[in-house]
């Protein structure tokens, strides 16, 4: 038989009502989807969302193709049958949609049947298609372990406030931020949400190489199980976006008798079809067969569909051999239940601290959570904390946790020394014997107790981000932000960046924090850091933003923002802007004065996105005047008479009184530039570059800093 080959990249021509999440009809309105499958809108959906995925399903296609072609290189394992573990996340906000474990076991055994060619209906099949029908040897089992090696039934019942869950670029089903489930990995489990869809849409799934955290099909719950609300429902939805989650197309191709499914035994159809009043229809005059609408990749009701082909079985089954996009979920352990330890709990996390915290205080209460992960209940935990290596609190835990629940609770005040700590907390004794599984009972973390003296710097030279003890704030939650840039710098190798080029929305906050500062010992504060920046036109531009706070994160003001010509260091590009010679970037130098002496500074950068261009900040410093003594001398900063200052070329310096001292001047990051006995009133630093300096004296008995600017 002859057919026409495509590429499998074709759009599937579905007609949505514009809905609003608040506005939505009833599940009678005629305001509906004209199709039954969402899967080519959610495929429009990713593909317009991250240019990638084209180019994986591509990769895909030739991986089939050359299985297709090479049959000699497939594998013996997947000749056999291949079990696939299944989670059903279950959402629902009324007693109707909470469908019961009888359902949705009837819906597991529905998949079975109809990929092992089990359904009762198979002796319905068309005798000219009878030769092709396949069994397709994929079965399905309720997932017995979670992620996490617990046990589980496979079904998760969650609550949610959603009303209907739209087929969106976001997928709100899909995650629990949005009030749906977050997927299972999806290397391990096949991921089935069911829940209230928008009218219309029985269900929809992702073909193989898209987002792993979305994969998976959907099902709208009054389309799930033969035991269900509806008795024309049979199941089938499920078994239809299965086969798209096995990389199945529709039987016709979504198009006109000109598109293809990519499958030889399949005959070309012009379009859908929705009933069984169709079956000796022809509807491509070039083909002598009549249209598969018993297919389970067609439209037509369930109780018509009766197969899958040979050739649909060779296409799916490609994606399991070596290479194949879902070979990993061979591997799964999820239709295995797990082995358990009687007595053994795990540190799951610290509940009031984080990795790099920065602590406004050395008095601390540590709060943790822990899971049982044992066969028994636990009754009892003795729980360690060390600061560097060093134990200093034991703690009892009493109470009672049962299998894969967790437990809270506050130990004992501690307290910390000050600057960066390694701190870390241990469970050692479970109920009344040590813990048989030790490997997941202890968290350490590096954290700085009240904040950091001077001088600060950082360059970005780590390749970790953000680095130590340094925080990244979504403020608009849009998954962008600002990041690590390598190749590009004011000094050294990387910068940091925020795209505001093709990146977040117009108006986007994304906000940049230091690590905790202390400035009680210090005077004429200073912040300095380095920026590139091109607007995009000069209509509009990206804001700027240096934001302080004197108590620790509580209350922050803002003491510079500027946008456009103020903080661009070239001119307009309308392409991607990024730097390339050091002359496109620009010092910046903002007085911290008004938090002198304050000892829990806080220092944060934020931008608001006007999507105009890419702004990079390199080499921020904090740094400032010494206010008390150092080896035993005196500060006398008083009677030094220093000017001009700023300063181009020359200055002129006089410590009043002293006659036999040294005069030092060195950069910001401590390296001497010049150096001087007894120097003359006049000092020239012409061949030094533009920048911060420090004026240092010393005499015998006295000493004094002071900031030079040189412009």
């Amino acid at each position: 038989m002859f057919k026409i080959h495509v590429s499998i990249f074709f759009l599937c021509l579905i007609t949505l009502s514009v809905l609003g999440q608040n506005n939505l009809p009833n599940k009678t309105s005629t305001n509906v989807f004209n199709e039954k499958c969402g899967t080519m809108e959610a495929l429009e959906n990713q593909k317009n969302n991250n240019t990638e995925i084209e180019q994986n399903m591509q990769a895909i296609e030739e991986h089939t193709q050359w299985i297709l072609n090479n049959p000699s290189q497939k594998r013996n394992k997947v000749k056999e049958v291949i079990t696939i573990p299944v989670v059903f996340h279950i959402l629902y906000k009324t007693n109707e949609e909470k469908l019961s474990e009888e359902t949705i076991l009837s819906q597991l055994e529905v998949l079975n049947e109809d990929f092992r060619k089990l359904n009762a209906n198979a002796d319905e099949t068309l005798s000219v298609f009878k030769d092709r029908a396949a069994d397709m040897e994929i079965e399905f089992c309720f997932a017995q372990r979670d992620p996490d090696g617990l046990p589980t039934t496979g079904i998760q019942y969650i609550t949610t406030s959603v009303d209907t869950f739209l087929l969106s670029l976001q997928e709100p089903i899909k995650f629990t931020r949005l009030g749906g489930a977050d997927a299972w990995p999806s290397d391990e489990y096949l991921n089935i949400w069911v829940g209230d869809l928008e009218p219309g849409l029985l269900g929809y799934a992702q073909f193989p190489g898209m987002d792993k955290n979305t994969d998976g099909v959907v099902l709208n719950y009054v389309h799930v199980g033969r035991v269900g609300t509806q008795s024309s429902i049979t199941g089938r939805t499920a078994t239809h976006e299965v086969g798209h989650w096995v990389n199945l197309r529709h039987i016709w191709g979504d198009g006109d008798c000109s598109m293809d499914d990519d499958v030889e035994d399949t005959p070309l159809s012009a379009t859908s079809h929705t009933s069984c009043s169709n079956l000796n229809t022809n509807s491509c005059s070039y083909d002598d067969e009549p249209d598969m609408v018993q297919n389970y990749m067609d439209y037509t009701d369930d109780k018509c569909l009766t197969l899958f082909t040979n050739g649909q079985k060779e296409r799916a089954r490609a994606l399991f051999e070596p290479g194949g996009n879902r070979e990993n979920i061979l591997s799964s352990q999820g239709c295995m239940p797990p082995v358990l330890k009687d007595d053994n709990a795990r540190f799951t996390k610290f509940t009031n601290l984080i990795a790099n915290e920065n602590l406004c205080t050395a008095s601390f209460t540590p709060a943790i959570q822990f899971r049982n992960f044992g066969n028994k209940t636990i009754n009892r935990l003795i729980i360690e904390t060390y600061i560097n290596n060093e134990l200093v609190d034991t703690f009892e835990w009493t109470g009672s946790v049962a299998t894969g629940e967790f437990a809270e609770t506050n130990l004992n005040p501690i307290e910390l020394p000050q600057g960066v700590q390694d701190f870390k907390v241990v469970i050692t004794d479970v109920n009344t014997q040590p813990d048989e599984q030790p490997e997941d009972n202890e968290i350490t973390l590096k954290i700085q107790s009240l904040g950091r003296s001077l001088p600060f710097q950082e360059s970005f030279e780590e390749d970790n981000f953000p680095p130590a003890y340094t925080n990244i704030i979504d403020v608009d939650n849009d998954d962008e932000g600002f990041e690590l840039k390598s190749g590009v710098a004011n000094t050294g190798d990387n910068c940091m960046l925020i795209n505001c080029f093709d990146a977040g929305f117009s108006g986007a906050i994304d906000e940049f924090v230091l690590p905790l500062i202390d400035l009680s010992s210090t005077l004429n504060p200073m912040l300095e850091f380095y920026n590139a920046y091109a607007r995009y036109d000069s209509d509009d531009s990206d804001t700027l933003e240096i934001l302080v706070s004197k108590d620790c994160g509580q209350n922050f003001t803002s003491i510079y923002k500027q946008e456009g010509v103020f903080i661009a260091t070239v001119g307009n590009r309308q392409e991607y802007f990024e730097p390339t010679s050091s002359n496109q970037w620009r010092q910046r130098v903002v007085d911290l004065k008004d938090f002198e002496g304050e000892s829990e500074v806080s220092i944060k950068f934020r931008c608001i996105n006007s999507q105009e261009q890419n702004l990079y900040i390199d080499d921020i410093k904090v740094f400032g005047d010494d206010m008390i003594s150092v080896n035993n001398y005196q500060l006398n900063a008083l009677n030094v008479l220093l000017y001009p200052n700023p300063v181009i070329d020359e200055f002129n310096i006089q410590w009043k009184n002293i006659t036999d001292w040294k005069l030092t001047v060195r950069s910001v990051d401590g390296k001497i530039v010049f150096e001087q006995n007894n120097p003359t009133n006049k000092i020239n630093i012409e061949h030094l570059q533009s920048g911060v300096y420090f004026i240092e004296g010393q005499s015998d008995k006295l000493r004094f800093s002071k900031k030079l600017f040189k412009l």
